[in-house]
Protein backbone atom coordinates (compact mmCIF):
# COMPACT_ATOMS: atom_id res chain seq x y z
CA UNK A 1 0.00 0.00 0.00
CA UNK A 2 2.85 2.37 0.80
CA UNK A 3 4.42 2.02 -2.61
CA UNK A 4 1.09 2.39 -4.59
CA UNK A 5 0.93 5.96 -2.64
CA UNK A 6 4.26 6.84 -2.80
CA UNK A 7 3.70 6.20 -6.85
CA UNK A 8 0.31 8.18 -6.99
CA UNK A 9 2.48 11.09 -4.83
CA UNK A 10 4.87 10.70 -7.99
CA UNK A 11 2.67 11.21 -10.73
CA UNK A 12 0.10 13.35 -9.28
CA UNK A 13 3.09 15.17 -8.84
CA UNK A 14 4.65 15.19 -11.99
CA UNK A 15 1.11 15.74 -13.79
CA UNK A 16 0.56 19.27 -11.46
CA UNK A 17 4.03 20.44 -12.30
CA UNK A 18 3.81 19.03 -15.89
CA UNK A 19 1.24 20.75 -16.80
CA UNK A 20 1.38 24.00 -14.88
CA UNK A 21 4.84 24.66 -16.30
CA UNK A 22 5.78 25.70 -19.85
CA UNK A 23 9.02 24.35 -21.30
CA UNK A 24 11.78 26.98 -21.48
CA UNK A 25 12.49 26.05 -24.52
CA UNK A 26 9.03 26.51 -26.13
CA UNK A 27 8.82 29.86 -27.97
CA UNK A 28 5.52 29.95 -27.62
CA UNK A 29 6.01 30.39 -23.73
CA UNK A 30 7.18 33.60 -24.10
CA UNK A 31 5.70 37.10 -24.89
CA UNK A 32 7.03 39.57 -27.52
CA UNK A 33 9.12 41.43 -25.22
CA UNK A 34 10.57 37.92 -23.92
CA UNK A 35 11.06 36.51 -27.56
CA UNK A 36 13.19 39.32 -27.38
CA UNK A 37 15.53 38.70 -25.34
CA UNK A 38 15.80 35.49 -25.77
CA UNK A 39 16.63 35.89 -29.59
CA UNK A 40 20.54 36.32 -29.59
CA UNK A 41 19.87 38.61 -33.12
CA UNK A 42 17.04 41.04 -31.24
CA UNK A 43 19.33 41.35 -28.09
CA UNK A 44 20.00 44.67 -29.52
CA UNK A 45 16.57 45.66 -29.95
CA UNK A 46 15.62 44.38 -27.01
CA UNK A 47 18.52 46.79 -25.26
CA UNK A 48 17.81 50.02 -27.34
CA UNK A 49 13.92 49.41 -26.81
CA UNK A 50 14.65 49.33 -22.84
CA UNK A 51 17.11 52.47 -22.96
CA UNK A 52 14.37 54.45 -24.67
CA UNK A 53 11.77 53.95 -22.46
CA UNK A 54 14.08 54.33 -19.26
CA UNK A 55 14.62 58.24 -21.05
CA UNK A 56 10.95 59.23 -21.42
CA UNK A 57 10.67 58.28 -17.18
CA UNK A 58 11.69 60.73 -15.05
CA UNK A 59 10.52 61.05 -11.94
CA UNK A 60 11.65 64.19 -11.00
CA UNK A 61 9.44 65.66 -14.05
CA UNK A 62 6.61 63.70 -12.34
CA UNK A 63 6.62 65.20 -8.91
CA UNK A 64 8.16 68.46 -10.09
CA UNK A 65 5.09 71.43 -9.55
CA UNK A 66 3.08 72.08 -12.82
CA UNK A 67 3.27 75.93 -13.76
CA UNK A 68 0.75 77.99 -15.86
CA UNK A 69 0.25 81.46 -16.72
CA UNK A 70 -2.89 83.09 -17.35
CA UNK A 71 -2.76 86.85 -18.97
CA UNK A 72 -6.04 88.65 -17.99
CA UNK A 73 -7.31 92.32 -18.16
CA UNK A 74 -7.25 94.86 -15.52
CA UNK A 75 -9.52 97.43 -15.87
CA UNK A 76 -9.17 98.31 -11.59
CA UNK A 77 -7.38 99.99 -10.16
CA UNK A 78 -5.30 100.33 -13.29
CA UNK A 79 -5.99 99.82 -16.70
CA UNK A 80 -3.86 97.22 -18.44
CA UNK A 81 -2.83 93.94 -17.55
CA UNK A 82 -1.91 91.58 -15.23
CA UNK A 83 -1.17 87.46 -14.41
CA UNK A 84 -2.36 84.74 -12.70
CA UNK A 85 0.21 81.78 -11.80
CA UNK A 86 -1.23 79.01 -11.37
CA UNK A 87 0.61 75.76 -9.52
CA UNK A 88 -0.72 72.19 -10.77
CA UNK A 89 -4.09 73.98 -11.45
CA UNK A 90 -4.33 75.81 -8.68
CA UNK A 91 -4.11 79.55 -8.77
CA UNK A 92 -1.40 80.57 -6.13
CA UNK A 93 -0.54 83.97 -7.42
CA UNK A 94 -2.61 86.84 -8.51
CA UNK A 95 -0.65 90.27 -9.93
CA UNK A 96 -2.83 92.67 -10.97
CA UNK A 97 0.04 95.65 -10.82
CA UNK A 98 3.47 95.88 -11.50
CA UNK A 99 5.36 94.31 -8.20
CA UNK A 100 7.92 97.12 -6.83
CA UNK A 101 6.33 100.02 -8.48
CA UNK A 102 4.80 102.78 -6.45
CA UNK A 103 1.22 103.63 -7.35
CA UNK A 104 -1.20 100.80 -9.42
CA UNK A 105 0.29 100.77 -12.45
CA UNK A 106 -0.90 97.49 -14.45
CA UNK A 107 1.31 95.95 -17.44
CA UNK A 108 0.76 97.65 -20.66
CA UNK A 109 0.59 94.32 -22.74
CA UNK A 110 0.16 91.15 -22.29
CA UNK A 111 3.49 90.06 -23.87
CA UNK A 112 5.23 92.15 -20.51
CA UNK A 113 2.68 90.69 -17.86
CA UNK A 114 3.48 86.91 -19.66
CA UNK A 115 7.77 88.13 -19.68
CA UNK A 116 7.21 89.22 -15.88
CA UNK A 117 5.03 85.86 -14.70
CA UNK A 118 7.87 83.68 -16.38
CA UNK A 119 10.39 85.17 -14.46
CA UNK A 120 8.26 84.70 -11.12
CA UNK A 121 8.32 81.08 -12.63
CA UNK A 122 11.80 80.95 -13.21
CA UNK A 123 12.76 82.38 -9.30
CA UNK A 124 10.23 79.65 -7.98
CA UNK A 125 11.40 76.81 -9.86
CA UNK A 126 15.01 78.05 -8.11
CA UNK A 127 13.74 77.82 -4.65
CA UNK A 128 13.36 81.29 -4.39
CA UNK A 129 10.46 82.09 -1.87
CA UNK A 130 8.95 84.23 -1.81
CA UNK A 131 9.52 85.18 -5.56
CA UNK A 132 9.96 88.98 -4.78
CA UNK A 133 11.36 90.96 -7.91
CA UNK A 134 12.60 94.50 -7.78
CA UNK A 135 12.42 97.17 -10.15
CA UNK A 136 15.64 97.00 -11.57
CA UNK A 137 14.98 93.33 -12.89
CA UNK A 138 11.76 94.31 -13.99
CA UNK A 139 13.23 96.79 -16.25
CA UNK A 140 16.11 94.79 -17.06
CA UNK A 141 13.33 92.21 -18.70
CA UNK A 142 12.22 95.26 -20.54
CA UNK A 143 8.43 94.88 -19.28
CA UNK A 144 8.52 98.47 -17.80
CA UNK A 145 7.38 101.76 -20.04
Amino acid sequence: MKRFGIINFCVTFWLICGMSCLSPHDPSSYSDEDNLIHDSEKTDEFVKKNQEDAEHQDPLAESAPKYEVKVFTVESPAVGFGYKILVDGVAKLSQNVIPSIPGSKAFSSPENAMKAAKFVIHKLENGEFPPSVNKEELDSLGVLD
